[in-house]
């Protein structure tokens, strides 16, 4: 049996976000991307991907494993786009 995410909800409540980061979204963007590299994001959700589909005990069915690649390829270009917006923003700065 799958274990709940802690943060998850049924709703698209925000779990994580602070009220200051909920007051300046891009923060969060600028602190992610002062972390991490775009190649190191691409390559762990690689890694989680591969993880997930190589697994015989989580994402058994054909379903799962295609909802598992979705997402992946979702949050990459999710990932993507959140670079280039902040880019953008630092550069018109």
């Amino acid at each position: 049996m799958k274990k709940a995410n802690p943060t998850s909800s049924k709703t698209n409540e925000l779990a994580r976000l602070t009220k200051e980061q909920k007051e300046n979204p891009l923060s969060v963007l600028d602190n992610f991307f002062d972390t991490y590299h775009l190649h190191d994001v691409r390559e762990v959700l690689w890694e989680w991907l591969t993880a997930g589909l190589t697994s015989d005990r989580a994402f058994s069915s054909a379903r799962d494993r295609s909802n598992l690649i979705f997402l992946y390829e979702n949050v990459e270009t999710l990932t993507e786009a959140a670079y280039l917006i902040l880019k953008d923003k630092k550069s018109n700065l």
